[in-house]
């Protein structure tokens, strides 16, 4: 049966809402506006029930009680905009007829004024406002002239559903006015209260709205919780860390610990019921994850990066339909943050400091969750500056942090000073390297990296891809046998080489030696005998001395590091020259010998105070950010979320494809267009991404005709190009200019 083009006349006949919210389709798949708007309500009352109590607490009191009723009217209204017959027929719905004249109007923009139809009567000035500013905000609103919009929106309301109330147009008018102009910005700015209002009413419609759209219908926009410190207190005996965490978990804090003091495990106990651990690197986060799921299970752990889903393939069985559907649930339910404990790097939740557009969703989870900023010492100034004031946000919206670090720049911990309750420091009474400097460049001590390699297993870590691949050549000239890993291996290569690496430096007597980059410092689980490293700035030094020896259980009679002085590379490109330059320069006050942790901290903390930094470049980097973030946010800039995630990361690079894989990568493609599901989809996603590289983004500029623009439509949109370059055992070399 046909419904012919209906017309809500006025008010009086309220009754065929109803009736057409369970006609008209929500989506394109047949689900109706009534089914998916019920399926927000349901995740609603999960929210409410497991977390309610804690959202609640930082509003003001008087909309305490008022907030669930609003969010509940959200919810209910934000569709509404769908019933417009252009919408239908969009989304196929055959039943609805729609005369040709007429012109789309996004259902956001429409869903405001069925909210304003049926419920200013029961919502005050204020309520009204906010729930349909985040009503209408729920979607973007791509035009950017009011006055067109508002005849499209009232040719509309008159043609199709007889509306001709000029207090509708005058309504939207208010709110569009101040969505373009001033409202969102004044509460952020000017009205502390109803910032936080706001931002928790969008920011739950959006997480609410995401959910009930998941094809994984299972998936509920919270899973259970769990009581981290009941369930580390039945596998652990706490040591002083770890107690002084469960006394002080109510608090933001700064806390110092040497490497191996079971930072991890603390970082647990403070998440208590919901939380974000953080690492900056992938292959740090993977194993933090593997830890947290043998505490408290696959149920209750996400996984959350830009390769998530290729790492829990590799630890799954695919060929297990139910593990599979596992996988699936993991990986949805971890990019909806539905998981009590979601192990991450920070790219994938701080951006919302940049206010992009939909920012609200990540930010109102911290009104009841917590998160755990791990190793903050290894991030670039500009990230650094993002990562404070992210923190900044997260204590007024009402949640609460940890910052955990082996060492800390003594700026860095004025920057916080004024958002952590509690600083303390526990440090391992435990030498473990013994330093030596080299006068010299590491490509003028070859001999030394020879005698080296008889002793013990080597591991040596320089500046760039290029004094990598120069020096293992020059070894290979005396006969001796290097093992290389650095950032340019295509994905499958270079995960099949961290495993290598790994397995060298833990097991086995095998001796020998392996060349590798800055990636090692943080992103590698190794233990080598001798660390032979080209100079690099103090809390990067630090870094790469905790690859060897270490637990601590090696003898530090001899020198275990050699930090050569003479010519390092990447200078100017990679470190700044003044940062060497300080680092050298407390490298010698301190001396050379046997070093305790406070000797190491004592590094980093000199090297870094404000006023060894005050005119460094690295310093101008981290007040620009600063400024940066603080300007957009007085200005209501909006960046769109990929832009935030780049800017946030400060690392521009271009994936690429060497073209020796084209082929391969063509049949992949091919497959992928065919297949209809989702899992096998995405694992053949996951095989075409395994033949990429990132490379520098001046590449491009510097090597044009390398790039190749490729025909596939899917790799367009993934962002990637095929690259004239050779692809060797070694990796990716440079194009030919």
């Amino acid at each position: 049966m046909k419904i012919k083009t209906y017309k809500l006349l006025v008010i009086m006949e309220i009754e065929k809402i109803p009736h057409l919210l369970k006609e008209c389709y929500a989506k394109s798949d047949g689900t109706t506006i009534r089914e998916h708007t019920d399926r927000l309500l349901e995740n609603l009352r999960v929210l409410k029930n497991l977390y309610g109590k804690k959202i609640v607490r930082t509003l003001p009191r008087e909309f305490r009680e008022r907030f669930w009723k609003l969010l509940e009217t959200a919810c209910e209204y934000h569709d509404y905009g769908k019933i417009h017959c252009k919408f239908q027929q969009k989304v196929g719905n055959k039943k609805v007829k729609c005369p040709k004249t007429l012109k789309e109007v996004k259902h956001n923009i429409l869903s405001p004024l069925f909210l304003y139809l049926f419920e200013k009567e029961n919502l005050s000035e204020d309520e009204l406002i906010l729930t349909s500013l985040a009503v209408l905000n729920h979607h973007t609103i791509e035009e950017k002239s009011i006055t067109p919009l508002l005849q499209k929106v009232e040719n509309v309301l008159k043609q199709e559903f007889g509306l001709t109330d000029e207090d509708l147009i005058d309504y939207l008018a208010s709110i569009l006015d101040t969505e373009y102009k001033v409202l969102e910005n004044f509460f952020y700015e000017e009205l502390p209260n109803f910032r936080k209002i706001y931002i928790l009413l969008k920011g739950f419609l959006l997480r609410l709205d995401h959910i009930a759209s998941a094809k994984e219908t299972t998936l509920k926009v919270e899973i259970n919780p769990i009581d981290t410190l009941k369930v580390l207190e039945g596998h652990l005996k706490f040591n002083d860390l770890q107690r002084f965490i469960k006394e002080n978990r109510d608090k933001n804090l700064l806390i110092v610990a040497s490497t191996g003091y079971g930072k991890t495990e603390a970082g647990a106990i403070f998440l208590k019921e919901k939380g974000f651990f953080t690492l900056p690197v992938r292959t740090a986060v993977n194993s933090i994850y593997v830890r947290f799921k043998k505490y408290f299970g696959d149920q209750k752990v996400g996984l959350l990066h830009s390769s998530a889903f290729s790492q829990l393939l590799n630890k799954e069985d695919e060929k297990d339909t139910n593990i599979g559907e596992g996988i699936l649930l993991n990986y949805f339910g971890a990019k909806q943050y539905s998981h009590p404990l979601i192990v991450s790097t920070p790219d994938q939740v701080l951006p919302f400091v940049f206010h992009y557009e939909g920012f609200e969703k990540v930010l109102s989870i911290f009104s009841y969750a917590r998160i755990v900023i791990d190793e903050i010492q290894a991030y670039e100034p500009y990230t650094l500056a993002f990562i404070v004031q992210a923190l900044k946000e997260i204590n007024q919206i009402g949640g609460k942090f940890m910052v955990t670090t082996a060492t800390i720049p003594s700026f860095l911990k004025e920057e916080l000073q004024d958002l952590v309750d509690i600083t303390a420091q526990f440090l391992k009474d435990i030498h473990r390297h013994n330093i030596k400097f080299v006068k010299s460049s590491i490509l003028q001590s070859l001999d030394k990296i020879a005698r080296f390699a008889e002793l013990g297993k080597v591991l040596i870590i320089v500046n760039t891809v290029e004094r990598a691949l120069e020096l293992k050549k020059a070894l290979e000239q005396i006969d001796v046998k290097a093992n290389l890993l650095h950032s340019r291996f295509v994905r499958k290569d270079r995960k099949l080489l961290e495993e290598q690496i790994e397995n060298f430096f833990h097991k086995g007597e095998e001796k020998g030696v392996w060349i590798t980059t800055q990636l090692a410092e943080a992103s590698l689980d190794l233990d080598a005998d001798f660390l032979l490293t080209e100079l690099s700035p103090a809390d990067s030094l630090i870094q790469r001395m905790g690859r060897v020896n270490r637990f601590g259980k090696k003898s530090v009679e001899n020198p275990n590091v050699f930090v050569f002085l003479e010519r390092p590379s990447g200078v100017g490109s990679v470190y700044p020259k003044d940062l060497l330059e300080l680092t050298i320069k407390n490298l010698f006050r301190i001396g050379e010998g046997i070093w305790s942790e406070e000797k190491k901290l004592a590094l980093v903390e000199e090297s870094y105070s404000r006023q060894a930094l005050e005119g460094t470049k690295y310093l101008e980097k981290y007040k620009t950010a600063k400024r940066y973030i603080e300007n957009i946010h007085k200005l209501g800039l909006r960046h769109k979320k990929q832009e935030a995630i780049q800017l946030f990361r400060n690392i521009f690079t271009v994936d690429v494809i060497p073209l020796k894989f084209k082929t391969m990568v063509e049949n992949l493609l091919e497959e992928y267009a065919k297949e209809t599901n989702l899992l096998r989809k995405l694992r053949l996603r996951e095989e075409i991404l395994d033949y990429t590289v990132s490379v520098p983004y001046y590449w491009k500029e510097n090597y044009p005709n390398a790039f190749k623009f490729p025909e596939n439509k899917k790799l367009q949109q993934w962002g990637i190009f095929y690259i004239d370059a050779p692809y060797k055992e070694n990796g990716l070399l440079k194009p030919k200019k």
